[in-house]
This record gives structure tokens, sequence and C-alpha cells, in this order.
């Protein structure tokens, strides 16, 4: 059997998540290896995501992405030297206010104190004195790269506009997670910390990689595919697995873009989610059906449940033949028999209703 409908267990964290920040416009956070090379990746994300501005303003928060990302990457070492369980997360969301940024990254102990005097002198200075303050340390090359401090910190407050939102979270004697939120927002400060930290311990418990809620066009399925791929292979040439993991995800991630039911303001919008279990990889998808196209998903599933792997094959086959006729493979049914062909380890599903005329389609894949 390939397929089947799951129990609310099953689909309890990305169903939390979906509804945790629907009225948020995108909402991505990351929890894998942190690189140098997904630095370029997390701003082709946030330029897929629905945040829409002045150019002058998109560079504001490009900088502020970078630094925040980079800042992980530097005290990364951390958590490899003492085998900890991950190097940190990394969050961005946007929302009708504008962009917040959290991330949470490991550093030894003795150095909070440094770091937290820092970030005190720089959220007491008003922008004509950071920019003073900016220059000297520029000028005169102070700066403790020990003490996690610097130019970068100085910026992030020029550029956001914003305090900067920190706290400190004792691990063991040697160690401490540094809580890190930069804003760029209209209005009241916003504090997130306190959600970063549950989100963070939720990633933990379900061992999950990466999250993305948001619009899922072409622009934002491309730079996702791509730290998914660098994850499931560990940097190394790309594996049979890693293309079944790929290929499985553009089919989910294009149903999103394809099937879901349009918000408010005509959005097809969806959650994905990616981790690692034991000694497999799971894909975890979720968005909003109508009434129609939720019963035709079902009795697809319900059909696809009944074959065998020969059976499959063989339907598979004839969808293949049967896509060339079509300009929409998706007439054929050739997208969702091969999501269950591909899953090793099979596929459940399960439907929630939201209201009267909508649900909410989950879908996992297991490899």
């Amino acid at each position: 059997m390939n397929s089947h409908s799951g129990g609310k267990a099953d689909f309890k964290t990305i169903t939390e998540l979906f509804h945790r920040f629907r009225k948020q416009d995108s909402t991505f956070c990351y929890r894998g290896a942190f690189s140098e090379q997904f630095t370029s990746t997390i701003l082709d994300i946030s330029a897929g995501a629905t945040y829409r501005t002045s150019g002058n303003v998109n560079k504001k928060v490009s900088f502020l992405l970078v630094e925040c990302f980079q800042n992980i990457i530097k005290h990364g070492e951390n958590a490899e030297l003492e085998n900890l369980e991950d190097d940190g997360i990394f969050t961005f969301r946007i929302d009708k206010d504008g962009f917040i940024i959290n991330s949470i990254n490991h550093l030894k102990s003795e150095e909070t104190i440094g770091l937290q005097d820092w970030v005190e002198k720089v959220n007491s200075l008003d922008s004509a004195s950071l920019k003073e303050l900016y220059l000297k340390q520029l000028n005169e090359n102070e700066l403790s790269s020990k003490s996690g401090a610097g130019l970068g910190l100085i910026e992030l407050a020029r550029k956001s506009g914003q305090k900067l939102v920190y706290e400190f979270e004792s691990i063991n004697e040697k160690y401490s997670r540094f809580h890190q939120q930069v804003s760029f927002i209209q209005g009241d400060l916003i504090k997130n910390i306190e959600e970063t930290k549950g989100l963070y311990k939720l990633m933990n418990q379900e061992n999950a990689l990466l999250f993305y809620k948001g619009d899922f066009s072409q622009k934002s399925i491309l730079p996702l595919l791509d730290i998914v791929e660098q994850n499931v292979s560990g940097g190394k040439n790309i594996s049979g697995m890693t293309r079944k993991v790929a290929h499985v995800l553009i089919e989910l991630l294009q149903n999103i873009s394809k099937h879901s039911r349009p918000d408010e303001k005509g959005r097809k919008e969806g959650i994905f989610m990616i981790g690692l279990l034991d000694d497999h990889v799971y894909l975890q998808c979720g968005n909003v059906l109508g009434n129609v196209d939720k019963q035709m998903v079902a009795d697809n599933l319900d059909y696809l449940t009944t074959l065998s792997k020969e059976e499959l094959a063989d339907l598979h086959k004839a969808a293949m033949k049967a896509s060339l006729k079509f300009e929409n493979k998706n007439k054929s049914g050739l997208g969702l028999i091969e999501v269950v062909k591909a899953a090793r380890l099979g596929v459940k599903h399960s439907f929630e209703p939201i209201d009267a005329e909508s649900f909410l389609f989950t879908i996992k894949v297991s490899f």
C-alpha cells in the first residue's frame, strides 16, 4: 500500500504552523546546515516572497538578511566543535507592517558580557550618534571579532531604524544561545523572541530542516529546491535519492501553485516543510482546496492506495503516454502518480475543514 489517509498526529506540526502564520504574507524558517553558498539563495527566497516596496527599502532589507544569516555562519564552528544538535535557526516573516528577522546562534558563554555591552551601547544611540560610532570604529579598527559585536551590529541598527531585540540563553557552562531580532517595520516594535524559541523547539522535535509559508510561484520554488538538494546530498554530488526528493518536491510545490484556493488577495498560498527522521527524508506540504478539488484529490489518492508497485508502474507508463496529448500533464494525473511512485516509505494525506467551502489539504511523502 503506497498511500493512505494519515491521522491528526501525522500533520500536527505543519497544521499548527499553517494556522499560526496564515495571516502573514510569507514566513521562512531554516534550521539546516548553514553555508556561505546559501546567502544568495536566502535573498532569492525573500525576493520571491510577497514583499514589494521601493528599491531603497529592498536594499536595506537585503543587507539585514545577509548580515543576520552571516552571523550564524560565523558562529557555526561552536556547534560543530561541541557536537551541539544544530547551528541554530534563521527566520524571516513578512506582513502588512514590514519585515522581521529572528535568529538563534550558539556562542561561548564568556563572550556574552562583551556582546551585551555592545548591543546596549548601540541601542542607546540615535541615528547621528550611530553614524559617528560607525565611522570611528571603521577608522580605528577597534572591534573585537571574538565579542561578536562590530560594524555589523551598528549597521543593523542604522539600516533597520529600530532597536535590536536580543536575549541570552544558557546551554551549559561553556556555551549559550544568542537570540537576536532585527525589524524593518512601521509602527511599534514587535518582539518575537519567545515565539521563535517555541518554533525552534518545535523544529528540533520534528528534526525539520526548513519550512516556508507563502506564495509558491516559480520564483520561490527554485531557491527552495537549491537548499533542499544541498541538505539531502550533504553537499556531495547529487545522488539518486536527492533527485527523487527534488522531483517530488517540485511536483508538490507546483500543485500548490496551480490548485490552491486563492485567498482574499488572490494569492495561491501553501506551506512546505522538509525534515530528516532516522534514516529517511520526509516532505510535507499543505494548501487550501475548495470542495470540488478536495473530492478529486481524495478520490485519486484513494484509488492509488489500492495499487501494487507493478500496477502503479503500469499506470505511470500509461499516464506518461497520455500526458503527451495534453499541454497540462495534470489532465493525465501524472504528477500525483509520480509522487506516490517515488515515495519509498509511502504517502499520507489529510483534509481539515477550514470553513464550509474550503479544506486544508496536507500530504506527507517519506523516502
